[in-house]
C-alpha cells in the first residue's frame, strides 16, 4: 500500500514511500515532497481534500477514481496525528483497479443473467434451501400477475401463486428426496386475469459438486392452448372413426333400405289396384247373397267365404292395409333421412372452407342428435325463409352445434330433475345481418348463474359433477369459432329460465374451393 505524510492544513506531502511513489507515477521523492496531494493525486471528486482540511478527523475507505495515462480506482484512508507539535495525516492508498473491475465483471454477468432468465419464455422460479424465492423472472410476473419485487425474499410455502398446492408441494418433495427433476403435467392455476388454465411444471433440484443441496428451481409454461388443440384433435379422431363407422353402416343400411322402400311403393300401388277389385267382389258377394234360388255348390262356396273373411276380420285388414303402407313408407323414409345425415356428418372435413348451406348442416345435427333429446325435450326450428351458404369447415361446425345441442339437454335434464319442468323445449333459429349468419340455440333449462357467465369459455371450467364434463365442450367452441372461423359467440341466459348461445359466422369470405 502507499504511505503518505501530509500536513493537516495545507495538505502538503512531506513523506511518500516506494509504492506511494509508484501509485503517483513518478520515481523521485524530491517530485512529491512540498506538493499539495491534489496537485499529485487527480481524483474524480476533490471534495474530500476541502473536509479533511477544514476537519481534522480520520476518513477511512474513500473509494475514488485517479485519471493518470491508465484510469485506477483507489482507497484514501486519512488518519491524524501529531508530529512535533504539528496537525498531519498518514493517508494510506490502496490500488482496489483489479477489485473494481472484477465487481464490475461480476455485476455485469449478474445482469447479462438476469436479463437472459427475463428473457426466458417460460416461467422460472428459484429457490434457496430455506425456500426461500431468489428468481422471479418477467415470465412469471405476467403469468402470475405478481411483481417480482413482491416475491424475492419471500418463503415459498404458502407464497400466493394461485395454483395447485397439493401438486407442487409432492414435486418439489420427491424433487430433493430423489435428486432428480421431477414432472407434474398438468398443474392448474387462476391466471392474472382470472381464467382458469394449466400449467406443465419441472421441479429440478440444484447440488453442489457433493451432493449437497443448494436450493431448487421450478420451471413452468402455459400449457391450455396445447391441451385444447390436443382436445380437439382427439375429438376430431373420435369423430373421424365414429364417422368412418357410421358411414359403413348408414352404406349398408342404405341399399336393403332402398330395397323396402321400393317394394313397399309396389304394395302401395297394388294394394290400390286390388282395393278396386275387393269392392266389385263385394258388390258381387252381395248379389249373389240377395239371389233367391243358388246352386248348392255356389251356397256352400258363398257360405265358406264368409267364414274366412269373420275370421281374418275382412273389414279391418280392409280399411287398415292401405295405413299400415303408408305408415311403413313413412318408416323407411326416416331411416333413408338418417342415413343422409350420418353420411354427411360422417363426411371428411377439408382442408379449405367449403361453402355449406347452414340449414342442411343443421338439420343433420339435429338428425343425429335426436337420440340424446327426444325423450325430455321438443326441438323446433325457426329457419331464416332463404338458404344460408356460409364458408366453414363443416365437421367443425357439426361439432359446435352438436356439443350445444347437447349441453341444452344437459340444461333441461337438471331442471327436470329439480322439479323445475316436466318437458323442455329447444329453438334453433336462423338469421343474417350484411356480415353474419347467425344461429341461436335457445332452452328452457335452468340457465347459467351470473356470477360464472363470464367463465363459461375458459378451458377446462365446468359446473357438471365429476365424470360428467372435461369442460373443454365450450371452449373448443370458442377456438372454433373465433379462430378457425373468424366469427363470434354470445351468450344471453336468465338463471332458472334458460339459456341462449348465439354463433355468428361470416357470410363473406374467399373461397378456394366450392
Amino acid at each position: 500500500m502507499g504511505l503518505l505524510t501530509v500536513e493537516a492544513k495545507t495538505l502538503k506531502i512531506k513523506e511518500a514511500n516506494k509504492k506511494a511513489l509508484e501509485l503517483l507515477e513518478t520515481r523521485d521523492p524530491a517530485y512529491l515532497i512540498g506538493k499539495k496531494l491534489y496537485e499529485v493525486l487527480h481524483i474524480s471528486d476533490t471534495h474530500i481534500f476541502d473536509m479533511v482540511k477544514a476537519n481534522l478527523e480520520s476518513i477511512v475507505n474513500y473509494e475514488c477514481r485517479v485519471s493518470h495515462d491508465e484510469e485506477i480506482y483507489i482507497t484514501l484512508h486519512f488518519t491524524p496525528i501529531t508530529l512535533q507539535d504539528e496537525s498531519n495525516y498518514i493517508v494510506t492508498i490502496n490500488d482496489i483497479s483489479s477489485l473494481k473491475k472484477a465487481q464490475e465483471d461480476l455485476k455485469l454477468s449478474h445482469s447479462q443473467i438476469q436479463y437472459l432468465l427475463s428473457a426466458i419464455d417460460s416461467i422460472l422460479i428459484g429457490v434457496s434451501k430455506e425456500d426461500m424465492i431468489t428468481h422471479w423472472n418477467r415470465t412469471a410476473e405476467k403469468v402470475f400477475g405478481i411483481y417480482q419485487n413482491e416475491a424475492i425474499g419471500k418463503n415459498i410455502i404458502g407464497f400466493t401463486i394461485p395454483w395447485e398446492w397439493d401438486k407442487i408441494y409432492i414435486g418439489v418433495t420427491n424433487a430433493i428426496i430423489e435428486k432428480r427433476p421431477i414432472t407434474l403435467p398438468d398443474v392448474r392455476y387462476d391466471s392474472g386475469d382470472g381464467q382458469k388454465r394449466l400449467l406443465g411444471i419441472t421441479v429440478n433440484p440444484v447440488m453442489d459438486e457433493e451432493g449437497n443441496l443448494l436450493g431448487y428451481l421450478i420451471f413452468g409454461r402455459d400449457i391450455t392452448e396445447k391441451r385444447i388443440n390436443e382436445s380437439e384433435i382427439l375429438q376430431a379422431q373420435k369423430l373421424q372413426s365414429i364417422g368412418q363407422l357410421a358411414a359403413g353402416v348408414a352404406h349398408e343400411i342404405n341399399t336393403p333400405a332402398q330395397y323396402v322402400n321400393d317394394n313397399l311403393h309396389f304394395i302401395k300401388d297394388t294394394v290400390n289396384d286390388l282395393e278396386n277389385l275387393m269392392l266389385m267382389c263385394d258388390s258381387l258377394f252381395s248379389t249373389l247373397h240377395t239371389a233367391k234360388q243358388l246352386p248348392d255348390k255356389l251356397h256352400h262356396l258363398l257360405n265358406e267365404i264368409d267364414g274366412i273373411k269373420q275370421k281374418i276380420d275382412y273389414d279391418y285388414c280392409k280399411s287398415e292395409l292401405p295405413k299400415a303402407v303408408e305408415q311403413s313408407l313413412e318408416g323407411v323414409g326416416k331411416i333413408v333421412s338418417i342415413v343422409k345425415s350420418l353420411k354427411s356428418f360422417a363426411h371428411p372435413d377439408t382442408q379449405r372452407k367449403i361453402s355449406i348451406n347452414l340449414h342442411a348442416l343443421l338439420n343433420d345435427v339435429i338428425t343425429i342428435s335426436r337420440n340424446e333429446w327426444k325423450y325430455i325435450a321438443d326441438l323446433v326450428t325457426k329457419y331464416k325463409d332463404i338458404d344460408i351458404m356460409v364458408p366453414c369447415y363443416p365437421n367443425q361446425l357439426n361439432q359446435v352445434f352438436l356439443n350445444m345441442i347437447i349441453n341444452a339437454r344437459d340444461a333441461i335434464q337438471e331442471a327436470i330433475d329439480k322439479k323445475i319442468l316436466e318437458r323442455g323445449v329447444i329453438e334453433v333459429s336462423t338469421n343474417t345481418n350484411l356480415e353474419y349468419a347467425i344461429v341461436s340455440i335457445k332452452d328452457n333449462g335452468t340457465g347459467i348463474p351470473e356470477n360464472i357467465q363470464s367463465r363459461i369459455f375458459d378451458p377446462f371450467f365446468t359446473t357438471k359433477e365429476a365424470g360428467k364434463g372435461t369442460g373443454q365442450g365450450l371452449a373448443i367452441a370458442h377456438s372454433i369459432i373465433y379462430e378457425k372461423h373468424k366469427g363470434m359467440i354470445r351468450v344471453e341466459s336468465d338463471y332458472g329460465k334458460g339459456t341462449t348461445f348465439y354463433v355468428y359466422l361470416p357470410l363473406h369470405e374467399i373461397l378456394l374451393e366450392v
